[in-house]
This record gives C-alpha cells, structure tokens and sequence, in this order.
C-alpha cells in the first residue's frame, strides 16, 4: 500500500510518512449517564434498559451508515488495461496516439508489463520543435526512424492499487503532476489515474464531504 518510485523497472519503495497523511485523532467513546423520570425519581431497571437498548440501536444505525460510505481506492477508479508504449517505439507512433487518444501522459513498459518510464505530450511537443528548427529535408527519412528513447522519464511515482484516492490527489497536487501509474509489487503496470478521473470521482460521488 501507498506510494513508490518506479526508475528503469526497479521499485523503491518510498519511505513512510514522506506522503502520508496523518491519522485522525480518534473521538473518545461516551458511556450512558444516569437517567431521571419527569417527577425526579431515578429510572427503575426496566427504563435504564430500554435507553441502552435505544443508545446501542443509535449507535448501530450510525455505524451502519458509516460502512455504507465508498472507502475509494485506487483500483475502483483506475483506467485499466492502460495503453501503453514499448521503449522502441518511434516518435511518430507516439505522437500518433497522442494526438488521436488526446493522451497527456503515455506509461512506457517491457515486454513483461514491467514500467520502466512516461512520456508526455509536452515532451513530444518540445522535441517536435527543436526537430523542426534543426532539421533540414534531407533529415526526413531518418527522423521517421527515431525512438523515443530520449524522451523518456525514467523515475516515475507511483502507487499501489489499495492506495486512497485522497492521497493521490494530494500528490497531484503538490507535485504538479497530471497521471499517476498504478503498479503492483512486482512493478507491473495494473492501471493509471489521471486528474479528469479524481474530478469525475467527486462529481459522480454524492458524499463530497470525504474529500473536505
């Protein structure tokens, strides 16, 4: 569970408590006081029963209501298979599923869905440029043939499939980044998480208090 960094297909793991929210302070639990009738008199055995009985039916119901609420994890809201791109790939081929996917970010794995890097559409448009401004027509033929080995990002951060939502979208946040990779222990690539996917979370979840 939680965050890790994947660089040329080995994980390392993240040190505890570098992007971990801190635990809720748990509210203390309330024992039933003694109760008076409208006259004054203390209950009699009966009524002190029948108000536990109600307190503990409370209590229950409120429970139940709790466990009712979505515990969002990763893997609930994770695009998975995930369109990926081998190391090998060509700069045309990438840009090419850019363009038609309207991807931002690509995960880049091995042959054994291992990741070993991402490339952005930023990137591409970067590389697209000084490409342009250097290249002259002869340059054509073997700009076909480029990879996009250069541009790859080879540390990348991750998660694990049972990390929460709210965590993620914290780290998106701080770190000003766009995707997320879901990765298992083996650091195969099992999903990825992308803004628009946190954003239509809380639209399409009633409960919007959970993320406050």
């Amino acid at each position: 569970m939680g965050f890790k960094w994947m660089e040329n297909g080995v994980v390392t793991p993240i040190t505890p408590g570098t992007w971990s929210l801190q635990p809720h302070a748990q509210s203390p639990s309330h024992a039933f006081k003694a109760r008076k009738t409208a006259d004054g008199k203390e209950e009699t055995p009966f009524q002190k029963e029948l108000h536990i009985a109600r307190g503990g039916q409370k209590g229950y119901q409120k429970q139940a209501q709790q466990e009712r609420k979505p515990a969002i994890l990763a893997s609930q809201i994770m695009a998975s298979p995930v369109v990926t791109l081998p190391p090998e790939a060509t700069l045309s081929n990438a840009w090419e599923l850019i363009r038609t996917k309207r991807f931002r970010h690509v995960p880049i794995v091995s042959r054994k869905n291992i990741l070993v890097g991402i490339i952005s559409d930023r990137d591409m448009l970067l590389e697209a440029g000084n490409i342009c401004s250097t290249a002259s027509p002869q340059d054509s033929a073997g700009q076909e043939q480029m990879t996009i080995q250069g541009l790859i990002r080879r540390k990348v951060l991750t998660a694990s499939p049972d990390t929460g939502i709210r965590e993620i979208a914290r780290i998106l946040f701080e770190e000003r980044i766009g995707s997320m990779p879901i990765v298992d222990d083996k650091g195969m690539l099992v999903g990825i998480i992308t803004r628009s996917d946190i954003l239509r979370t809380i639209i399409n979840n009633a409960p919007l208090d959970l993320w406050i």
